[in-house]
């Protein structure tokens, strides 16, 4: 994977099979803060979901492929924004302004690689979004390929344990195993 110390990145999934269902499940929002906080073997965690927004308002709209994320993803995969910033913990909280991190390729692409937009807002499904940062060039995501990332804002007072649409991704602590992080896990 092309992110420093690769070999640590872990994905989390559900095992269903005793509940009849698939051996390699989603997560709900619940399943997530009870991992991210009573595992000790991980490091950090950020969870993903599907999110493809119109963007509108800047030419003609265009349908985007995109994600929600938790707050933390960049960092946690250690990935730094070309231009602005990454998500800040105001971002990720519920209620707060829509932010958006943009790959470069959009930047150029739709955007005209203006270095002024980051921090103008932008039309995304019809309601406002400020662009914060611009991923650098190099960025890429083995694990899709969304142009754009806003935060998920996940509150985990009485966060769902039954809506199953969330992926999980794990940077393990540097003195844990594969093994020992799946047999706490």
């Amino acid at each position: 994977l092309p992110y420093p110390e690769s070999d640590r990145l872990v994905m989390l999934w559900q095992d269903l099979r005793e509940r009849g269902g698939p051996p390699d499940e989603w997560l709900a929002p619940a399943h997530f803060f009870d991992w991210r906080s009573h595992a000790k073997s991980l490091e950090s965690s950020v969870i993903y979901r599907d999110a493809n927004p119109s963007l509108t308002g800047a030419g003609e709209p265009q349908q985007l492929r995109g994600w929600a994320v938790s707050g933390d993803f960049f960092r946690m995969l250690r990935v730094a924004p070309a231009l602005g910033r990454d998500f800040r913990a105001d971002d990720d909280r519920p209620g707060a302004p829509t932010t958006a991190v943009i790959t470069h390729g959009l930047w150029a692409r739709r955007f005209g690689s203006d270095p002024s937009l980051v921090g103008t807002t932008v039309s995304l499904n019809r309601a406002p979004v400020t662009v914060i940062g611009v991923l650098p060039p190099t960025f890429r995501n083995p694990f899709g390929a969304p142009e754009i990332f806003v935060p998920l804002q996940l509150n985990p007072v009485g966060a769902s344990r039954g809506n199953i649409t969330l992926r999980m991704i794990a940077r393990l602590r540097p003195d844990v195993s594969f093994g020992q992080a799946q047999a706490e896990l």
